[in-house]
């Protein structure tokens, strides 16, 4: 097993991995800035607090039918022109200018009158550019390991996203120290910067690789798949199932600390557990190897149902810490096992479609979230670890039921 272990590490192209979690990190850093300084900047645009709520349920609501839409594009450009780079470049260059065209709008829109609905238009059409692209770029995972190998490289996405968004906790206070304009310009600079990375580590060599991995494995790829629509539906209710389970577990594990604890505010002990949940990563990547990927995101989905009755309905500073332990390794499961679930799924020239309706998943349950769901300071324990159970309970079946194809 060891001896598979190393030979599938040795076959991913780490450098490419690398480049594209530089990107997923800038996609999660940008929308850090943005939903941290967005009421703030309604608020001086003379807009309600609501305004602010409301524009991310209308992206995410865009984003539902738009993400599957690009992806679908992008699989078109890889089969005309054989990459996606123009589709993802473009989006990354318009959603750059965009970003730092919001507050440079609101700062100079001041008691302009209805010049202060610009920032609305604005907001609107940067959620749009980044749509554009970020689908065709998670997608290009498919291009740099074997189908074996693709838990191992998302892992690395995983790691770098969840290290940027455990901070969400404490992130209001943290960006808003920040000049408005400087953080704005963090954000679109860190987006330029690593699409040239990106861009700069698919040099035509290393795509002549990447065609080769993406061939082989069509080769050896199984044809007895599930039919595309099967396939989609499937991948959009996990998609969904993972935003539930993540925000109600989210939740829960902050009100038992804060119960145990007896005080209100426990955001950094959650960025904590945000930290080592993304340094659990890659670790527990190799676990998944080991139990196949399927097999270990039902495992990984059941456990953290399980985990979370445990922390919430055996009440005790034992019960809580062995669950969040536990915790490392369940979610973990989860986490590194969905991308490389839907590029399982899916043919390999009909990835980004794939990707586009995981992210559409994704974007449906949040836009839900926000208008049926109560907020999440009124969320009781027990209620979120039901609510979670549940959501992981219909990823496993999911998983489950794609189970009547071999992949």
């Amino acid at each position: 097993m060891e001896k598979q272990e190393e030979d599938l590490s040795v076959s991913v192209l780490w450098l490419q991995v690398w480049g594209l979690a530089g990107l997923q990190g800038a996609i999660a850093l940008t929308w850090l800035i943005y939903s941290v300084y967005l009421p703030k900047l309604l608020e001086e645009s003379y807009f309600p607090a609501p305004v602010s709520s409301a524009l991310l349920v209308v992206g995410n609501g865009l984003a539902v039918v738009l993400e599957p839409l690009m992806g679908g594009l992008s699989d078109r450009d890889k089969q005309q022109f054989g990459s996606r780079f123009p589709l993802i470049a473009a989006g990354i260059v318009l959603a750059s200018t965009l970003f730092i065209a919001i507050p440079t709008v609101v700062v100079f829109g001041k008691g302009v009158g209805e010049f202060r609905w610009v920032s609305i238009v604005v907001s609107v059409a940067w959620t749009l550019a980044m749509i554009i692209f970020h689908s065709p770029a998670i997608s290009l995972l498919r291009n740099y390991a074997p189908l074996e190998g693709l838990v191992l490289a998302n892992s690395l996405l995983v790691l770098v996203a969840g290290l940027l968004t455990a901070f969400r906790p404490v992130a209001h206070n943290l960006v808003l120290n920040l000049d408005t304009i400087f953080a704005f310009a963090i954000g679109s600079f860190s987006l330029l910067g690593a699409a040239a990375i990106l861009r700069y580590v698919n040099l035509p060599e290393t795509l002549a690789r990447a065609n080769l991995t993406v061939r082989a494995a069509i080769e050896h790829k199984s044809t007895d798949n599930p039919p595309l629509k099967s396939a989609l539906s499937l991948i959009f209710l996990s998609g969904m199932a993972i935003a539930w389970g993540t925000q109600f577990l989210t939740v829960t594990l902050s009100k038992m600390l804060m119960l145990r604890l007896e005080i209100n505010n426990v955001d950094w002990l959650m960025v904590g557990v945000g930290i080592m949940l993304a340094l659990a990563a890659p670790p527990t990547a190799d676990w998944t190897l080991r139990l196949d990927n399927r097999r270990a995101i039902c495992i990984g989905a059941i456990a953290t149902a399980i985990l979370l009755q445990i922390a919430v309905f055996i009440p005790s500073w034992l019960t809580l810490i062995l669950a969040i332990l536990g915790l490392l390794v369940t979610f973990n499961l989860v986490l590194n096992g969905a991308i490389p679930f839907v590029l399982m799924l899916v043919a390999p020239h009909q990835a980004g479609i794939g990707v586009g309706m995981y992210f559409g998943g994704i974007a449906g349950a949040e836009s839900l979230s926000g208008l049926l769901l109560p907020p999440e300071q009124s969320v009781i324990p027990s209620v979120g670890a039901i609510g979670g159970a549940i959501a992981f309970l219909c990823l496993a079946a999911c998983v489950r039921v794609s189970g009547r194809w071999r992949i």
